[in-house]
């Protein structure tokens, strides 16, 4: 594929990545999307053109049912069904900058962000207005960039201090 404005934020887990990102949301204009951090012990998603929060981590009151599981981790299926919604919201506004935080080891599994992060990806891509960007940690990286036929001159490493 042929990305024009795909960027990508890579690093180890629990580096900073998406809080550093929060920051530089905040600075700039026109940025939309939805970043996943810890506030006070727990994983957040935040939608940063409403300000809105989600919980992201199982509430044993929604239901067994309702449950995602990665290794140690136990998830919200309502909480990536609303992100969803947020980022398909995000992409309709055709902002200078989108952020998915994260592209992670479910949306490896077609699961939590998918398939809406593949379809902006893919629509992003004919639509070079919108600058995008998303989180990788390291160790899934060149699965993302072979998952997307990417080569080194199709995304940018994206830089916080720039």
């Amino acid at each position: 594929m042929d990305f024009q404005n795909l960027y990508i934020l890579s690093g180890q887990i629990r580096s900073g990545k998406s809080t550093g990102l929060l920051n530089w949301a905040n600075i700039n204009e026109n940025v939309k999307g939805v970043i996943q951090y810890n506030e006070n012990g727990k994983r957040i998603l935040y939608d940063i053109g409403s300000k809105l929060k989600r919980n992201l981590e199982f509430d044993k009151t929604a239901g067994i049912e309702k449950q995602i599981r990665v290794g140690n981790y136990m998830f919200n299926q309502d909480s990536f069904i609303w992100a969803k919604e947020r980022l398909l919201f995000a992409f309709s506004q055709n902002p200078k900058w989108i952020i998915i935080d994260e592209f992670g080891k479910l949306e490896f599994q077609n699961q939590g962000l998918e398939p809406v992060v593949s379809k902006i990806i893919n629509s992003t891509q004919k639509q070079s207005k919108i600058n995008l960007i998303i989180v990788i940690r390291d160790s899934l990286k060149s699965d993302f960039i072979e998952r997307y036929k990417l080569k080194n001159h199709n995304y940018k490493d994206f830089n916080l201090n720039s």
